[in-house]
């Protein structure tokens, strides 16, 4: 039993031993950053500027901006604490994107005007909370079905028709999505934490889906909505820009005790009476409507209770 003990020990000691010769190999392992731009940066942001990149000097790295001039990001994938890395107008359709989805710990990723098609890169980034992939070329947005952490994202300047993929992301906060073909709201209508939401720019023709939801800003121009009765179920909502849309009546915003800031430039509404009877509001615009006779004393009244209201001329 005694002689077991000893050799038990013996090679507990032995793995020990060859575990931290291991660890010292691996931490004293040489990076090659083959990209001259990207291996500047890193080494200015380093302060190295000479001798051999170890796997030590790599993870000090927590955040990176992509030199607009990279064409590979090879050796990046051992920048493992790497929390906030940025694309911005870096022209990244040419280039791997494999060594980004090895990056575990990335919080903030900045992807917008990189000239991508695809995502499918940042289908295991699990930690991700802010997500910029504004004015790219993307149709497919799957690859973010399972980022539960995200809390803000910008998918803007896209191809994209199908949200469908940000129905179960319950910590959204912020979403930015204009300027792309988006019709059906309805992936958006269970999550509880939207507060802003950019949708102006696209071919949306119902709002029923924000119903009860948190929101307190809306940007929807310029899109085929005509309804917005929805309104009255949103309790927390303090602007709302409606500008270019097919709206005829605004009745619902008779009593409405949240709105400040409305905007309804070039809509089909005639009458604007409802507006005296929002306690709140203190701007609207009402531009390039064709407005009914009893408008102008309408739009004097709102005036004396200081609420500020554009030339409808």
């Amino acid at each position: 039993m005694k002689k077991q003990k000893i050799f038990i020990t013996t090679i507990t000691l032995i793995v020990l031993f060859f575990g931290i010769q291991l660890n010292v190999l691996s931490a004293s392992k040489t990076i090659n950053i083959t990209d001259s731009y990207l291996n500047k940066e890193v080494r200015r942001l380093l302060n190295k500027k000479t001798g051999a990149l170890t796997q030590v000097d790599i993870l000090k790295l927590n955040a990176l901006g992509i030199p607009k001039n990279t064409k590979s990001l090879k050796g990046l994938e051992y920048a493992k604490n790497l929390e906030l890395l940025d694309f911005y107008q870096v022209n990244a359709s040419k280039i791997d994107m494999r060594p980004v989805s090895k990056l575990s710990k990335l919080q903030v990723l900045s992807m917008s005007e990189s000239n991508i098609t695809e995502i499918n890169f940042v289908r295991n980034l699990k930690n991700l909370q802010h997500l910029e992939l504004a004015d790219n070329k993307v149709k497919d947005i799957s690859a973010i079905s399972k980022l539960s952490n995200i809390r803000y994202l910008d998918i803007s300047k896209n191809e994209i028709g199908n949200i469908t993929p940000l129905k179960n992301l319950n910590k959204l906060e912020t979403l930015q999505m204009d300027s792309n073909y988006i019709i059906n709201l309805a992936p958006l209508m269970n999550l509880k934490r939207l507060d802003i939401v950019h949708m102006a720019d696209n071919k949306i023709d119902s709002i029923t889906p924000l119903k009860n939801l948190n929101i307190t800003f809306a940007n929807l121009e310029n899109n085929n909505i005509r309804d917005i009765s929805v309104i009255k179920f949103m309790p927390k909502l303090g602007v709302v820009l409606l500008n270019s849309n097919q709206i005829m009546s605004i009745n619902v915003l008779k009593g409405n005790k949240s709105i400040g800031k409305i905007e309804l430039k070039k809509n089909n509404i005639s009458d604007i009476s409802p507006l005296l009877y929002m306690p709140t509001l203190r701007d609207v615009l009402l531009y390039g409507n064709p407005l009914n006779q009893d408008s102008s004393m309408i739009l004097n009244a709102l005036k004396k209770k200081k609420v500020h209201v554009d030339d409808i001329n």
